[in-house]
């Protein structure tokens, strides 16, 4: 899952950055890591006005958003998840000085400039429901375009300008629904006719008992109320209102002419499990209004944003999910993620926003699944004749006349390629001839920028050092004349902050210092580290040095997991998971080492093969002289709280562990049904994907029970602590499950259960009680054990 140090940025080989003095070791201030300001997560990390004069951004204040959660009585059921307490930045590029669009309560999101730079749209709860605003650039004051709320559920939508800077084109509230209707909790289930007065049925049912009984909606059809929303135009100037179309999605784009919208509308239909997403319908609407286009049917990606309008407004270019090859996970693949969220399974199209059939792009070597599907939309050329997409690394360029993708022949893997200040080209200063794109560095995991010659393939590294840039959901961003980037940055020892640089990509600088109380802190330095699983595979991890380290003293060891994770990603992300409410600085400011392996499994044996990957990282971290091998702990999170308890099962080594959201049944988290429709929300992931069981129940009986820890609690000898959000409807009936065991059996247990919360903690007094509990937890019995003596 998971998302930030404010000192000046380090580069341990280009020195670009040096670090700034530090203050003496003293432990993190729990309310100084949960409280620490941050960019908006899951949105655009920011805009630069068309001019070139002033960069965009989200500011996010946890404790802010603590209170206006609880008394600012905001209606924010219809905003993004993450925008509570938030506040928009301008900063001028030429001198560093910041604007700020702030208010009193509720969250400001999703910034969008008009194209003639005067005006910043964006939407704000501020008044009790979302609503777009504009705030004037000249005289710096905000106002409100409509009275009719918004619903956009993801930060990453956010209104669109028409080109002559007159209208937005938003998604608002939709007509003809109440807010029950289109809230999760209260959906999934079929119309019922013949309901008691009073009753609080919800109706499931997969075929109809009788021609009475109606039969059960599309299976999906909650998921597309969730989502659903009226696509409007306003006017700015008089805030008239034109509704063009309903439909239930997270993604529109006007064409470049301004005469048409292109949106991804949920269909409902629930597809097969080898292409894991929502369907969608690819549909246009004329700008003026009319009746919606369906250009195609059936395109599933993992977040609907890998889709983009032509330069001339003639086509749309866009990634759809390709199968998953079944043969391939039932065989006993190894399973692990290098990519992360950003892993390949999808195929390349192209349509003509006329209408016709969609094209797939084929050439040589071309696999199915080759492009990725979450936010790395194929870039288009000037001219609207060539697209580049990245998939698994590589890099292609393909030709829409003639439908064929090729190879460029670059030597270091890619993450994804730098955008166009108009969001639809690749971003060039030599006429399109070559690309930058952002490159990771696979033996130290650090970040560079590089120019790449289209033609050849040759690579030239603009700069190169830097720990960590961007996120899965924060990509770069540039202006519009070409001549600026602006960048997220940071390392395992400093939080993230953003970056400008200009055309050349020479020296950069930071221009945002969110968190300067942090500077006062001495974290762990990052570094990575090799070791051998114990069937002999060369595996890494993560590991963060305790603050103040003396080489040749041993210290306590923490052990983060999660099985199918590659821990050696994260190396360069501020206190390895990146975001606050897990900021394992926590430990290593308290004396603690901090490690977080690569755990590939196997399909059918995940439990198993976590202890051929855990036991060896922590040896080689003892076998460093770093670590004490009798203060273990291990902890872990979602998939990591199913892997935490699974390892203690199999090993009493560790001191202490702390299972969050986890679970150690997989039979019932298989059997675990969506509030959303009804369905079986955790299949996919247990039969294909990181679970690792290669088919259902009935299929693999054997493999659930042999992978499920709840069978072997009695061997369980660590003390632990159990955490879960109680509105985690699909996990916490299953940690309900682990702590009746543990209790049954008298072994040692503390199940911290937050009323509210949902799969992550978020509500800032409970990040603050869960943080004091855990880190007393561990230091008694895990760093200073003769504390309970």
């Amino acid at each position: 899952m998971p998302t930030r140090l404010r000192s000046a940025f380090f580069l341990s080989v280009a020195g670009f950055f040096p670090l700034t003095a530090r203050a003496q070791v003293r432990p993190l201030k729990i309310e100084d890591a949960i409280g620490a300001y941050n960019i908006q997560t899951q949105s655009l990390l920011g805009v630069i006005s068309p001019d070139g004069r002033f960069v965009a951004h989200t500011v996010c204040d946890p404790q802010r958003a603590r209170r206006d959660s609880a008394d600012n009585g905001a209606d924010t059921k219809n905003s993004p998840y993450f925008s509570v307490g938030c506040d928009l930045h301008v900063t001028s590029l030429a001198d560093k000085s910041t604007r700020k669009i702030v208010s009193a309560k509720g969250g400001n999101w999703a910034p969008a400039w008009s194209p003639n730079s005067a005006m910043l749209a964006f939407e704000s709860d501020r008044d009790g429901s979302p609503l777009v605003y504009v705030w004037e650039e000249k005289t710096a004051k905000v106002r409100k375009v409509s009275d009719v709320s918004t619903r956009s559920r993801f930060g990453f939508e956010r209104p669109l300008w028409t080109p002559d800077s007159k209208q937005l084109v938003v998604k608002l509230f939709p007509q003809g629904f109440t807010q029950e209707q289109l809230e999760l909790s209260n959906s999934g289930g079929a119309p019922v006719t013949d309901k008691v007065a009073g009753s609080t049925l919800v109706f499931y049912q997969t075929l109809p008992a009788s021609a009475a009984q109606p039969p059960a909606p599309p299976s999906a059809a909650a998921a597309r109320n969730f989502m659903m929303g009226d696509l409007s135009v306003i006017d700015v100037a008089t805030g008239k209102i034109k509704r063009l179309a309903q439909y239930a999605g997270a993604w529109f784009g006007i064409s470049p002419d301004g005469k048409h919208v292109a949106y991804l509308d949920v269909t409902g239909d629930r597809m097969d499990p080898t292409r894991i997403g929502l369907s969608t319908n690819l549909t246009v609407i004329d700008l003026a209004g009319g009746v919606p286009r369906t250009l195609t049917k059936s395109v599933v990606q993992t977040f609907t944003g890998a889709i983009n309008w032509s330069p001339d407004s003639k086509w749309i270019a866009y990634t759809n999910k390709a199968p998953i090859d079944m043969a391939r996970v039932r065989a006993g693949a190894t399973i692990s993620s290098p990519n992360g969220a950003n892993t390949q399974d999808a195929d390349l199209y192209v349509i003509a926003a006329a209408g016709g059939e969609p094209k797939k792009f084929s050439g040589e070597g071309l696999l199915s699944g080759a492009f990725n599907s979450t936010f790395m939309a194929p870039l288009w050329n000037a001219s609207s004749t060539e697209l580049v997409a990245v998939g698994d690394g590589k890099l292609w360029r393909a030709n829409v006349a003639s439908g064929l993708a090729k190879l460029i022949p670059v030597s270091v893997p890619l993450r994804e390629l730098v955008r166009g200040g108009d969001e639809r080209t690749w971003w060039t200063n030599d006429g399109g001839a070559s690309a930058i794109a952002l490159t990771i560095d696979q033996q130290s995991m650090r970040s560079a920028y590089v120019k790449i010659d289209l033609t050849s393939g040759k690579t030239q590294t603009l700069f190169g050092g830097l720990k960590r840039i961007g996120r899965v959901f924060e990509a770069p961003f540039t202006s519009r004349d070409g001549r600026t980037i602006v960048f997220l940055a940071e390392s395992g020892s400093e939080s993230a902050d953003l970056w400008s640089a200009g055309p050349d990509m020479k020296e950069p600088k930071r221009f945002t210092s969110m968190n300067p109380l942090l500077e006062g802190y001495t974290f762990g330095a990052s570094k990575l580290i090799e070791f051998t699983s114990s069937d002999s595979a060369p595996l890494r991890g993560s590991l963060l040095l305790p603050a103040g380290y003396q080489e040749g003293k041993r210290y306590p060891l923490i052990v983060w997991v999660y099985a199918s994770d590659e821990g050696s990603r994260n190396v360069n992300s501020f206190g390895l998971i990146g975001i606050s409410a897990y900021n394992l600085h926590m430990f290593t400011t308290r004396g603690y080492a901090v490690l977080w392996p690569d755990m590939p499994v196997k399909v059918g044996t995940p439990m198993k093969d976590m202890m051929k990957s855990v036991m060896p990282a922590i040896d080689r971290v003892v076998e460093m002289g770093i670590a004490d091998s009798n203060r273990l702990a291990v902890m872990g999170q979602s998939g990591g709280g199913y892997s935490t308890l699974s390892l203690i099962a199999q090993t009493n080594r560790f001191k202490a562990a702390v299972m969050s959201s986890g679970y150690g049944d997989l039979t019932a988290v298989w059997g675990s049904m969506s509030p959303v429709d009804g369905s079986g929300g955790w299949h996919p992931w247990l039969e294909q994907m990181g679970g690792a069981m290669g088919g259902p129940p009935w299929e693999q009986q054997q493999r659930y029970v042999d992978n499920s820890p709840i069978y072997i609690l009695n061997k369980i000898t660590t003390p632990l602590i159990i955490e879960a959000g109680g509105n985690d409807v699909s996990i916490v009936p299953y940690s309900d499950e682990v702590y009746v065991g543990m209790k049954r059996l008298k072994k040692d247990v503390t199940y911290l259960r937050y009323k509210g919360e949902g799969h992550v903690l978020t509500q800032y007094p409970n990040l603050i009680d869960y943080w004091n509990r855990v880190t007393k937890f561990l230091d008694e019995r895990v760093k200073n054990p003769q504390l309970r003596q």
